[in-house]
């Protein structure tokens, strides 16, 4: 089992040899350059990606122009909920940001996995609930701060984004256009 993702689950719970190795072999390490399409509208997937290093970023099209939900980085697991679990078609995009490692696991390796080990399917609703709460966090910060608030954040809370993202989808992220940013950055660096 790789270790990065076994370090994550320890955050959790700690697993017996049987359970990381039943994990180890439902999934499998693939690299992907950066451009990368993991999922687009309309598609159906059943896999879900543990991120080892790079970043992926879910999107929607809207009149032709992007608007980015998420990134995720390190130590992040990535999923559309929609397709994976609802079994609808994807409304979105997934796709990588830079060259990216990533674990995928696929939603029948699950199962499986979570009929031999019931243990498991806590520690995945255990995850999802945290991953739940981050977002939850995080859109409500959105709605309720300044493209300003909302560039600090990401300075304070996710600096990694800052050298891992092209600035235009940065600003695409917080919700304005790569110029507003642009001022928004000359403005943090005049204050600080």
């Amino acid at each position: 089992m790789n270790e990065q993702l076994l370090n994550y689950f320890s955050r959790f719970t700690s697993l017996t040899e049987e359970e990381k190795e039943a994990v180890g072999q439902g999934m499998r390490t693939e690299t992907f350059k950066r451009g990368s399409v993991l999922l687009e509208q309309g598609q159906f997937s059943s896999e879900t990606y543990f991120v080892l290093s790079g970043c992926v970023r879910l999107y929607y099209l809207v009149d032709g122009e992007e608007h980015i939900k998420d990134f995720f980085i390190k130590n992040q697991f990535v999923t559309s909920l929609k397709s994976n679990i609802s079994e609808e078609a994807s409304d979105h995009y997934l796709d990588c940001v830079c060259d990216s490692e990533l674990l995928i696991g696929n939603r029948n390796s699950e199962s499986d996995i979570y009929q031999r080990f019931p243990r498991l399917l806590d520690l995945s609703m255990k995850i999802m609930q945290e991953s739940f709460e981050q977002q939850q966090k995080a859109i409500s910060r959105f709605l309720s701060s300044s493209a300003e608030q909302r560039y600090l954040n990401i300075l304070k809370e996710r600096p990694d984004l800052i050298n891992l993202v092209p600035q235009y989808q940065l600003a695409s992220y917080i919700g304005i256009k790569p110029e507003s940013l642009s001022r928004i950055k000359k403005r943090v660096r005049f204050k600080g």
